[in-house]
């Protein structure tokens, strides 16, 4: 949803696995945003997974069920009218259980937006 330079963006959805030993996820995200006058960028997104059905366990192999909140703060800066830009920020997570629960990563993307 757009209000001018700031929006608001939502998405969930259901995910079912083709190995039994992980149980269907209701998984997606909620952003809010805000857009200066020359297309610089602040983006907050929260991701999420959930497997409400099943219990949680831990996979030692680095595989199986995870349950998440995380975070992304991002930042991104327009050069120009050429649609070039960087993006970087912060991302982790909030809470995590079986053994996706890492340290906060920051990344650094090239992006490119044509009209």
């Amino acid at each position: 949803m757009g209000l001018n330079r700031f929006w608001i963006a939502a998405q969930a959805g259901f995910a079912g696995f083709t190995n039994g030993d992980i149980g269907p996820a209701i998984l997606g995200y909620a952003q809010v945003g805000f857009s200066t006058p020359k297309n610089n960028r602040l983006m907050l997104t929260l991701p999420f997974r959930q497997h409400p059905a099943t219990e949680p366990h831990t996979n030692l192999a680095g595989s199986g069920q995870t349950d998440f909140l995380g975070f992304r703060l991002e930042f991104e800066i327009t050069f120009g009218k050429s649609g070039w830009g960087l993006t970087t920020g912060g991302a982790g997570a909030l809470y995590a259980s079986a053994n996706e629960a890492s340290p906060a990563t920051i990344p650094l993307y090239v992006t490119h937006t044509s009209n």
